[in-house]
């Protein structure tokens, strides 16, 4: 009888466990259908969302702050942090986005020449011997030179690189931001070239050099890099690896970020990187003459003359050296901008926004002239006209 009653309740058990078991699946089976489902929902309305920014036009815009200028018609914009700056003859301004000024930096300059660099600004006159590096609160360095300055160059900590003229010999000075000479470059130009451009990364790590030289009549270009770390402490002049180009011209050198560097030639482009000694990545011809160059920390553009029914060919590559946008247009532009995966087309009067899907996401007007636009998101910019500054979002 014992046994009878035992075997009863296991068989109950049994069942109850079987039961149990079935239920678990169903819950599960359950539980992994609504997952699924909101996962499918979230993905539809990405999706959706996705598809409604890429094929979304802006038709009209809104102003959201005016400042009326009162500087002279040579005066230029750039941004520093997304801050306005402003700078002439005169002096350079920085002012926030309340159009208040925050810093005023003084000089008389007859050509301003500025790079920005993150939180850095450098500027100098053009043949001048004076430069100073300026910051987000204002001067941080005032340096004066022996030698005539040709160009200039500042890094994200503002150490500053310097390509002076010395008759028959390149020197290119490196300084910290308080304009303490860390180090120095010298050589005959018959023996190194013609330092066509120079370029800091954005470590303040790497410099690179454009220098163009002739040999037998025919004219021939070397793209030099110097290490100021340690890798480069022991090479002759910190530098750390070279290529020459035949018959060609680079008149333009640029990081793009601290391993990155473009090459631009006047046919072509050549990616290198590196994080110590970059090196060349492959090179790209281009059949076409080009006319213009832009390029952003994950972006290079080239707009191309042709002779078909529109004059112009935008091409936009990744640092890959992968194309992204091919877009032929007839906007009589002056300059030509990439931010947030957008180009900007910029006229005397008007702005065209493209996305890399050649989609036109823009098109306006400005009564007053267009002397430049200054992109801040992907549906606003601050516009700087003939006399007055604008803030404006898309709509």
């Amino acid at each position: 009888m014992t046994n009878a009653k035992e075997y009863f309740r296991k068989k109950q058990q049994d069942m109850y466990s079987k039961e149990y078991r079935e239920k678990m699946r169903q819950h599960r089976r359950k539980v992994w259908m609504i997952a699924g489902g909101s996962a499918l929902v979230i993905i539809i309305f990405c999706a959706a969302i996705y598809y409604y920014n890429i094929n979304r036009v802006y038709k009209e815009y809104e102003v959201t702050r005016e400042f009326i200028k009162d500087d002279n018609e040579g005066a230029k914009y750039i941004q520093l942090q997304g801050k306005l700056v402003r700078y002439g003859m005169d002096g350079i301004s920085c002012y926030d986005e309340k159009y208040e000024a925050l810093w005023n930096q003084s000089y008389e300059m007859k050509s301003p020449m500025v790079d920005v660099c993150g939180s850095y600004i450098a500027v100098c006159d053009t043949n001048g011997t004076k430069f100073y590096v300026l910051g987000e609160e204002g001067l941080k360095g005032e340096v004066e030179t022996q030698l005539p300055i040709k160009r200039i160059e500042v890094a994200d900590q503002g150490v500053v690189a310097v390509l002076m003229e010395d008759g028959d010999v390149n020197r290119i000075n490196y300084y910290d931001r308080a304009g303490i000479l860390l180090a120095e470059n010298k050589a005959p130009i018959e023996k190194s070239g013609f330092p066509m451009d120079i370029s800091l990364s954005n470590d303040g790590m790497k410099m690179a050099v454009s220098y163009m030289s002739l040999e037998s009549g025919d004219i021939k270009t070397k793209v030099a890099f110097y290490n100021f770390d340690t890798v480069g402490a022991n090479e002759i002049d910190h530098l750390v690896s070279a290529k020459e180009y035949d018959k060609a011209i680079i008149p333009k050198i640029e990081f793009v970020n601290a391993t990155t560097a473009i090459a631009f030639g006047d046919e072509f482009f050549e990616i290198f990187q590196g994080s110590q000694r970059p090196v060349a990545q492959g090179k790209k011809d281009f059949k076409e003459k080009i006319r213009s160059i832009c390029y952003t920390d994950s972006y290079i553009g080239f707009v191309l003359e042709q002779s078909k029914d529109k004059p112009y060919l935008l091409k936009v590559f990744d640092l890959k050296g992968k194309e992204v946008l091919s877009l032929p247009f007839d906007l009589n532009y002056k300059e030509v901008k990439i931010k947030n995966e957008l180009v900007y087309l910029i006229s005397d009067s008007q702005c065209q926004i493209y996305n890399f899907q050649g989609k036109l996401k823009f098109q306006g007007g400005f009564q007053d002239g267009l002397l430049d636009v200054l992109p801040l998101d992907e549906n606003s910019m601050i516009v700087v006209q003939n006399k007055k500054i604008q803030t404006i979002r898309l709509k």
